[in-house]
């Protein structure tokens, strides 16, 4: 399959106003005070932002708190999703591969305390992963094939 790259001026139903960003910022400069080309402002916008850096670490603690999901290494083209089913002590990981080309060799952590792991894919028996303890919680390697979905019940 070959791919090419068309400016928006040849793009079908692309507004006038859209187009002079673009290319011809002068006449649109009243509504947008700065070009598309950002490289040519960026560094004065970076220079001009200031950060308190003890409410930086307050918000970074916060935010480390809730994010409750998973983090897959050693994949390219994998999503993952963390759900606790309301009433149980289970974590479940869903991974779904968006590749034409099997996942193996899979590293995930996920936060938690967590005894036991087992991965189920569809038409293969489970599989019990083995489990460590890391900072964040556990990490655990999924070493067989994933072909386009698993699931992973922590309990």
């Amino acid at each position: 399959m070959t791919s090419e790259c068309l400016p928006f001026a040849q793009i079908p139903h692309t507004t006038s106003l859209f187009a002079d960003f673009l290319s011809n910022h002068s006449k649109v400069q009243q509504f947008y005070p700065r070009s598309a080309n950002f490289t040519s402002w960026m560094r004065d916008e970076a220079g001009k932002l200031r950060y308190d850096l003890e409410r930086r670490e307050q918000v970074c603690a916060v935010l480390e708190r809730q994010n409750m999901g998973a983090r897959l290494f050693n994949v390219a083209s994998m999503l993952s999703n963390v759900v606790t089913p309301r009433g149980e002590r289970q974590l479940v990981l869903h991974i779904v591969n968006y590749s034409d080309y099997p996942g193996s060799g899979i590293t995930a952590r996920v936060p938690g305390n967590w005894r036991r792991a087992r991965l189920f894919r569809p038409g293969e028996a489970p599989v019990e992963l083995e489990i460590e303890k890391v900072e964040e919680g556990i990490g655990f390697a999924i070493d067989q094939r994933v072909v386009s979905i698993a699931t992973v019940v922590l309990e």
